[in-house]
């Protein structure tokens, strides 16, 4: 179980500030977070080239099942939080970690 952060806006989400980002071999891309004690997990291909994440911004997950990327700009000034850190699992570790 991991320890994912919440955050309101106008929606409550669930966000991951990327601390680094590496190409996962056969597509996607594997994100570290930058929080203590949450897993590196993966993306896949097509959701790397939708949202084109970078270093420093944040993964989020919305309450409907489905994500995106925000810069952290957009994301801190947007959403406040973190609210409280609640252990879910959404992220699934990485096989080769």
């Amino acid at each position: 179980m991991s320890k994912i952060p919440r955050y309101k806006c106008r929606k409550e989400v669930r966000a991951i500030k990327i601390a680094a980002i590496d190409f996962k071999p056969g597509g996607g891309l594997l994100i570290t977070p930058a929080e203590d004690g949450l897993i590196r997990f993966s993306v896949s291909a097509d959701w790397a080239l939708a949202n084109n994440p970078k270093i420093g911004g944040y993964y989020v997950t919305y309450e409907a099942g489905y994500s995106s990327y925000f810069s952290a700009k957009s994301f801190e000034e947007w959403y406040q939080g973190p609210i409280e850190l609640e252990a879910i699992s959404v992220c699934q570790q990485d096989e080769n970690s």
